[in-house]
């Protein structure tokens, strides 16, 4: 969406004039669609329906004079009690029946069939064991009288031209059928009417039977064809429905034929009806998108003068006095009073409020308790606060020049770590990312660090440094981490640190498969110490025996103090047997350093269990269980010695 972006007011100003312009002409144009639509497929229905009943009208009267014809010719005692063998009636039939032949054009034949199986007929003569009785035409007008019955089509055999039978039973005085009297009609007109009776290139019309059976067609191809379809849409004797055909949607108009049940069809394809209404729309679609561009144009162009320029005036002025240059010249001398007076008014505000912002900015950057250094990309300084010249004592005279790299030897001389610092400061130079660090002093103080760009629209014009000093914090955190992690006795790991170490062992192990061991050592016989030495000669033995354990014990090795006079130790990357020697060296310090209480020395043993990681272990603390019963059998033994167990 434009609207969604910054633009110029100039743009606007047309894009909304181009808007404005479109829906109006849209409006517009949606009610001329919906007229011209209705028109169209209006026209076109009333179209169909026209073709379809003049059609119709013609077909009925056609066949209506046929059915006369046999109705009068049915009536003539000559033919309807003609028995074989009378010559005079018969020459008098067929010269009848020459006669009507003549004064129709339609008809084709004349013929009559009787129940003794005769055949009178015109300039033909049946083949031998030719019975009429046996005749479709004979055998639907005896089925159906004694109303006439209509038959199919058929193509004559000499001249190939398409011909109907309508046949009438023969019923005496008395009811009785004497045989039945028969028209082969032409279909030449009707086909002739159906081919040239229409408006559209794409209109057709045909004839289907009762079945649903194309009989007449202008294209032969299709008579014969059954088209179900069509069939399930003709509900009462006339109507509109809608169909594909060959893959293209069609409108259609059907009419019952009374006098032969006939169903006359007439359709178009949809798409020649919509064609010329979507060339129409699509022109006036252009139209409406020139018409909309030129009256764009046009108001822009004059709502631009008068408002658009003062306004982007307004806002080069504004850039101009936010950058310390004002002009003094006025520059809305083609805009009107009152956009002049209001663009004056906005100068002056804008005047006052950076002032006032760049005081208020001050105020706020000298509060901060971090010292802040603000640097161009041109390494010059732009601003620098009094916190900053108290953390890194900076005296004013000596940061008049503006030269960052004045500062940055300044802080390089108090960092223990000066190169990780100038690494960083080189990396984040025009660098739109922000950062986080630690910086430790040579005189024992923490700093930490902030940085983040100074943008314009996107675009690193600057940097500024941000200075806090977090030493007490940070004192305090590591003396809560200590507190948190470690015996207060004994200075040892305490046992929720021993656990979580020994968890995060276990796991490296199932991954690596790199071997571990765990040790477990209890103090003999402790209780009698404390009951004869108290409570501090107690403490005292614990303390001298974590001691020990430092002093004997790994660097990486990992010892705890798990409760009482219980204790542990973490022995990564070290198997069984190689513990066993440190456990026995371990055992030996403790048995001969005595610890010193009151002028006493106070010597103590201890039981040891060992136990190593395999596979099997599931957790810590069926290591610990393991180790646990080693120590316990230590005990058993008598005490004073080391146990491993090898499950």
């Amino acid at each position: 969406m434009v609207f969604n972006k910054q633009v110029s007011i100039k743009k606007e100003v047309f894009y909304l004039a181009v808007l404005f312009s479109v829906i109006i002409l849209l409006v517009y144009g949606f009610i001329f669609s919906i007229s011209l639509f209705d028109l169209s497929i209006g026209g076109a229905r009333k179209t169909l329906k026209e073709t379809n009943m003049q059609i119709s009208i013609f077909i009925e009267g056609y066949f209506s004079e046929i059915t006369r014809t046999l109705e009068a010719l049915g009536e003539n005692p000559d033919i309807n009690n003609y028995m074989e063998g009378d010559e005079i009636t018969r020459e008098r039939v067929l010269t009848l029946y020459d006669n009507f032949h003549q004064a129709n054009d339609n008809i084709t034949f004349i013929y009559s069939g009787y129940e003794n199986g005769y055949l009178l007929i015109n300039d033909y003569a049946p083949p031998e064991g030719y019975d009429p009785r046996d005749r479709p035409w004979y055998v639907a007008a005896i089925n159906k009288k004694p109303e006439t019955s209509t038959g199919l089509p058929y193509r004559e055999a000499n001249t190939e031209e398409w011909l109907i039978s309508q046949s009438r039973a023969l019923i005496d005085s008395r009811g009785n059928t004497r045989g039945v009297i028969a028209i082969d009609c032409s279909l030449e007109s009707i086909t002739s009417l159906i081919k040239d009776k229409h408006l559209y290139d794409s209109q057709r019309s045909y004839i289907l039977n009762p079945e649903g059976e194309v009989i007449i067609h202008s294209s032969e191809e299709h008579i014969g064809q059954t088209v179900p379809e069509i069939k399930e849409e003709i509900d009462g004797s006339q109507g509109e429905f809608t169909y594909t055909f060959n893959g293209s949607k069609t409108w259609a108009y059907y009419n019952t034929i009374q006098s032969t049940d006939w169903v006359l069809v007439t359709a178009v394809d949809r798409w020649e009806i919509l064609k010329p209404l979507a060339l129409h729309l699509t022109l006036y679609t252009l139209s409406i998108i020139g018409m909309a561009i030129f009256l764009g144009m046009l108001q822009s162009k004059i709502f631009g003068k008068r408002f658009a320029e003062p306004l982007v005036e307004l806002g080069t002025r504004i850039a101009e006095i936010a950058e310390g240059n004002p002009r003094e010249e006025s520059g809305y001398q083609f805009s009107n009073k009152e956009i002049a007076e209001i663009a004056a008014n906005i100068e002056q505000l804008a005047e006052h409020s950076l002032r006032k912002k760049a005081n208020e900015l001050e105020t706020i950057i000298e509060s901060a308790e971090g010292g802040i250094l603000v640097l161009d990309n041109n390494e010059q300084m732009i601003y620098v606060n009094s916190q900053f010249k108290e953390i890194w004592d900076i005296d004013r005279k000596n940061y008049l020049t503006g030269n960052y790299m004045f500062f940055i030897n300044i802080l390089v001389d108090q960092l223990k770590n000066p190169d990780t610092f100038l690494a960083k400061v080189q990396k984040l130079s025009g660098s739109p990312r922000r950062d986080k660090d630690t910086l430790y002093c040579k005189d024992g103080r923490i700093l930490e660090l902030f940085s983040c760009p100074l943008l314009n629209d996107g675009q690193v014009e600057g940097r500024l440094w941000s200075f806090s000093d977090v030493t007490y914090r940070k004192q305090a955190e590591e003396k809560l981490r200590i507190m948190a992690t470690t015996d207060e006795l004994t200075g040892l790991w305490n046992r929720r640190y021993f656990m979580e170490t020994a968890e995060q062992e276990l796991k490296r192990a199932r991954r690596y498969g790199h071997p571990f061991s765990l040790m477990t050592l209890d103090i003999d016989h402790f209780k009698s110490i404390n009951d004869r030495y108290g409570h501090g000669g107690g403490d005292m033995v614990l303390r001298n025996l974590a001691e020990t354990m430092k002093e004997v014990l790994r660097q990486t090795d990992i010892p705890g103090r798990l409760g009482g006079e219980e204790f542990s130790a973490l022995l990564p990357n070290t198997r069984l047997e190689e513990v066993l020697l440190a456990a026995e060296r371990l055992r030996e310090k403790i048995q001969n350093t005595p610890t010193e209480y009151k002028g006493d020395k106070i010597y103590i043993t201890v039981s040891i269990g060992l136990t190593g990681y395999h596979k099997e272990i599931s957790s810590v603390d069926e290591l610990l269980r393991k180790a646990d019963d080693a120590l316990y059998e230590a005990k058993a033994r008598g005490r004073n010695c080391v146990v491993k167990n090898n499950c």
